[in-house]
């Protein structure tokens, strides 16, 4: 359909294809979205462009007196021949991409000393597995590490009532902005066969890297690697006509005398018999004086494999990469310090780009579309810890009533049981449920109390008669022994 944005990797089924533009609802309101507007096919857009809009530069047109449409300069096809072309950077954006969503994601409260409301929850179930949410996520991490900005049109289907998510290419999208406020007003998008439509800016979600010299559109990682990229695969480039050659640098043979003819029939020789894989280390025999000079020094000479590790280092180093996490590894490095830079690289390079992902989703789409306030979207973090250590913390937050039995069976993904749901506290008496700490402490005071009393008592008890006895035996004392 030409209303639709082209989609290669998510498309709606043929029932939400037939419905999806009668008209967008907005949950949570009674208004309705007007239809997007088909701008002009590409083949028809010269004319009009002379006659209704005025370019105002290279990369920005204006619409009318409010609003103009800026064009993004990112190139495009440059950085994606950069993703599929470089083992290093498809490494290093894949991995990270993984990481992102390899744990999942959950919803939980905005306000965490409440209790997660089930509507909100089954509301946002719906929408994220229709949308093949993971996938989704996945594509977006991908699209922002390559091109700086990542894309979501946001559909409904008005037989079900339900909205979908699918990605749109960066490469397809335009953005149209209010000249005054410079606030998104619509996004346009051209579809394969050249067809633009435009959609309300509620319609799409936009991630976006900071550029400090642009409002608009986000600042690709790919940018600042283009020089580096670009010399290590001419590195690879030499590397393999290297091994073409036969594992030969280059070399100058210097025919002394030789005709025309004789020069011609070595020289095919040699193509025939010395270069390619195929004739590496054969004997090579050539007719008249001929002297063999090298004219380019072999790799250690070159220092072609140090070249390559700085370039590798320098691409890592701007996507935030430790070296270990791509396969490489360093001098002392030990199971300590392995557990320690996965850490770092998690809390460092990780948890930042999932809270930028985090903050987007919740505030263009959970409360500003969907008009669910209470809920907010949260990724489930990676624990890296071994089992023993897991094992160890949930057994001490279940000692300390920080985890109730189902609690620690959901995290190792086992199913409730019965009574499961109230944590306990462990005491000098034993287990005891955490509503009734304060009961069992004030009857434990109230205890020691009444005992203390009764301890006073003897206490007492037991001066007196250590008195009387004292008295007793003073009086004996003073009347002498009784006359027989």
């Amino acid at each position: 359909m030409a209303d639709k944005p082209d989609n290669p990797q998510t498309l709606p089924d043929e029932e939400i294809k037939a419905t999806t533009r009668l008209a967008i609802t907005r949950i949570g309101t009674n208004d309705l979205t007007p239809v997007p507007r088909v701008i002009t096919p590409a083949i028809e857009r010269e004319e009009e462009i002379e006659t209704d809009i005025e370019r105002a530069g290279s990369d920005v047109i204006t619409i009318g007196d409010t609003e103009e449409r800026v064009f993004t300069t990112t190139p495009h096809g440059t950085f994606t021949s950069m993703y599929k072309g470089h083992a290093i950077v498809r490494a290093c954006i894949d991995k990270i991409a993984k990481s992102c969503v390899a744990a999942g994601y959950k919803f939980i409260p905005r306000d965490s000393k409440l209790d997660l409301d089930e509507g909100d929850d089954e509301k946002l179930t719906e929408v994220f597995t229709r949308s093949k949410f993971r996938s989704l996520l996945r594509s977006a991490y991908i699209d922002l590490l390559i091109y700086g900005d990542a894309f979501w049109w946001v559909q409904m289907n008005r037989l079900t009532e339900g909205h979908m998510l699918l990605r749109v290419a960066p490469s397809q999208v335009s953005i149209v902005i209010d000249k005054e406020t410079q606030d998104v007003t619509s996004y346009i998008v051209r579809d394969s066969q050249g067809q633009e439509t435009q959609y309300p800016a509620e319609d799409f979600i936009h991630f976006k890297f900071y550029d400090p010299s642009n409002a608009v559109y986000g600042l690709s990682p790919m940018e600042s690697i283009q020089s580096a990229v670009a010399q290590d695969l001419f590195a690879q480039q030499f590397n393999e006509s290297f091994y073409a050659n036969g594992a030969q640098t280059g070399i100058i043979f210097n025919m002394k005398g030789a005709s025309k003819e004789e020069v011609d029939r070595n020289r095919e020789y040699i193509r025939n018999e010395y270069t390619s894989v195929v004739n590496a280390h054969k004997p090579v025999v050539l007719e008249g004086d001929v002297s063999v000079e090298k004219s380019a020094s072999d790799h250690a000479g070159m220092q072609f494999i140090e070249g390559r590790q700085a370039l590798t280092m320098e691409i890592m180093a701007v996507f935030d990469m430790p070296y270990t996490k791509i396969g490489g590894t360093t001098e002392g490095a030990n199971r300590s310090q392995s557990s320690e830079n996965d850490k770092t690289y998690r809390s460092e390079t990780i948890a930042p780009l999932q809270n930028m992902v985090e903050d987007t989703i919740n505030e263009e789409l959970i409360f500003e579309l969907l008009n669910i306030q209470d809920t907010i979207f949260n990724h489930v973090e990676l624990d890296t810890r071994t089992e023993e250590q897991q094992m160890k913390l949930l057994s001490e937050g279940m000692s300390q009533g920080v985890y109730a039995l189902n609690d620690v069976r959901q995290r190792l993904g086992l199913a409730p049981v019965e009574g499961g749901e109230e944590p306990w506290v462990a005491t000098p008496t034993g287990l005891i449920p955490v509503s009734m700490v304060k009961e069992v402490a004030e009857a434990i005071l109230a205890g020691g109390a009444a005992q203390q009393n009764d301890t006073n008592a003897t206490l007492e008890d037991s001066a007196e008669a250590s008195k009387t006895s004292e008295e007793a035996a003073e009086a004996d004392k003073k009347n002498g022994p009784e006359d027989d």
